[in-house]
């Protein structure tokens, strides 16, 4: 008898009596992922979002392998988690955004506007360069590179999550204390290391996990930067050589105040 992957109760119909959940659940692939789950992920909201966000912060790899499993009933689509966790750092950094910043142009290109306007993919994107990194150092646990980046998607939610309360927080101190500046980092690479050691401790000891999580965060790194050199070659190519120009915040406010009339 077929048993329900989310709660083992046997099966006699299309849908578990137990629980609800769909008595079949693909196994995730690039295909599935964008054909189903990521329009599914889009178009359906319900009231269990702010449930799953809990449960996604306070235990990213457990969730993350269970979800894998085929135990998905009750849980709200982390594809969708994934762009609302990206809005809202997204949205804590422009109220943390410098009065002076830089702007970088290749010729007549503006990068500095090009990354602001797609800021959003910018950071979804760190999820599949993270996945690619950890399928080559944890394939000890046999999941394709889909299921890789689903369970990066859960670390994802929750270390962005982390950051933007501690941004908010920032935001909100006295004076922005100046013990936010290093407590903030210290507490995102803690939850970094939490929710690796959660994930993936399974079948590691604790040397062969160490090695394999720095490696495969340098290897993160690497490809974050190469993908930064390939894009700065082809806009050299395309636009020119880049400039900088330093705007500061009385420019800035110069610039959007009407001419005056004559």
């Amino acid at each position: 008898m077929k048993q329900c992957l989310n709660c083992q109760a046997e099966l006699h119909g299309p849908y578990c009596h137990h629980c609800g959940q769909k008595g079949s659940t693909h196994r995730y692939s690039i295909k599935s992922l964008l054909t189903h789950d990521l329009l599914h992920s889009v178009w359906h909201v319900d009231k269990s979002i702010l449930r799953s966000w809990w449960q996604v912060l306070k235990a990213p790899g457990k969730e993350g392998h269970k979800n894998i499993a085929g135990k998905r009933a009750g849980q709200f689509p982390i594809l969708t988690l994934a762009i609302f966790a990206t809005i809202l750092i997204l949205l804590a950094l422009e109220f943390q955004a410098p009065e002076d910043h830089m702007i970088v142009k290749f010729g007549k290109f503006d990068f500095t506007e090009w990354v602001h306007h797609n800021a959003k993919w910018l950071w979804l994107s760190m999820i599949l360069f993270l996945a690619l990194s950890d399928s080559v150092y944890f394939r000890r646990l046999r999941y394709n590179l889909a299921e890789h980046i689903v369970l990066t998607t859960y670390y994802y939610v929750g270390f962005v999550t982390v950051l933007t309360l501690a941004l908010v927080l920032f935001r909100l101190t006295p004076n922005n204390w100046e013990w936010m500046d290093w407590i903030t980092p210290a507490v995102c690479l803690f939850y970094i290391i939490y929710a690796y050691r959660q994930g993936f401790k399974a079948g590691y000891s604790i040397v062969g996990w160490l090695w394999r999580f720095l490696f495969s965060w340098l290897s993160f790194i690497g490809i974050l930067l190469v993908a930064i050199s390939i894009l700065t070659l082809s806009l050299n190519a395309n636009y020119g050589k880049a400039h900088l120009q330093i705007q500061y915040g009385t420019e800035a406010a110069d610039s959007a105040a009407p001419a005056p009339a004559h």
